[in-house]
């Protein structure tokens, strides 16, 4: 559980009770309104965000649990866009299990569309988002780790469909086809899908996303504003 800490609380603590410096994370991301955070959270939030670094306008909360200090930053853009960011020592990696431990709810868990995972990974945990397309929700330590989290995921309400592949390589290329015909590449997946989609809503062609440096990953078809 999160006790929920006024900002100058919580500063105090953060500083008074670490032995080593600490270095703001992002930890997780949820397809959540700032009004479900309002109604969830105790405290009022913080308003004065001009005291941070921030893209445009968001609300604020502070807390801890089992000596994590966390903060929560809810961005008024319209995108039900909330971030949970962590305070590690310099080069950790936030374990996924810290969602245990915060104990949100369901309806957020079920929001979930990141969480921060290990740069080396060879196994993901992905999603599909409200387009159907891939989407990377997590990178694993291994294939356990990656069951276990997608258990965890669908105990507490994921409602969307999860699988394990390989992870996303950032070096290799991901081509998209017009009719078997070279259109695009790209160094991302889900950008590559997303033009693939949005080119086939109004255009009656057949277009493919694929990785010639992944040829075990299976072909990606859409057709009329629909994977296949």
């Amino acid at each position: 559980m999160i006790n929920w800490l006024k900002i100058k609380d919580f500063n105090e603590i953060l500083t008074n009770n670490t032995d080593i410096p600490l270095t703001l994370v992002n930890f997780c991301q949820f397809q959540i309104k700032s009004e479900e955070l309002i109604n969830f959270i105790p405290l009022e939030p913080y308003t004065k965000v001009e005291e941070f670094t921030e893209p445009g306008p968001c609300l604020k909360w502070f807390g801890m649990a089992q000596k994590t200090f966390l903060q929560i930053t809810s961005y008024l853009n319209g995108k039900e866009f909330t971030l949970i960011s962590i305070f590690l020592p310099k080069n950790k990696t936030p374990e996924w299990r810290l969602l245990e431990i915060f104990n949100f709810p369901e309806k957020f868990i079920k929001s979930l569309v990141w969480l921060q995972g290990y740069k080396e990974s060879n196994e993901s945990v992905f999603t599909y988002d409200e387009n159907d397309l891939t989407m990377e929700l997590y990178r694993a330590f291994s294939r356990t780790d990656a069951e276990e989290f997608s258990l965890f995921l669908q105990n507490n309400g994921y409602e969307k469909t999860l699988f394990i592949d390989h992870s996303y390589d950032l070096n290799i290329d991901w081509i998209i086809l017009k009719n078997d015909a070279f259109l695009g590449r790209y160094k991302s997946r889900y950008t590559a899908e997303s033009f693939a989609l949005q080119r086939s809503k109004f255009e009656d062609s057949i277009y493919t996303v694929y990785s010639p440096d992944k040829p075990n990953i299976s072909k990606v078809i859409f057709l009329k504003g629909e994977r296949q």
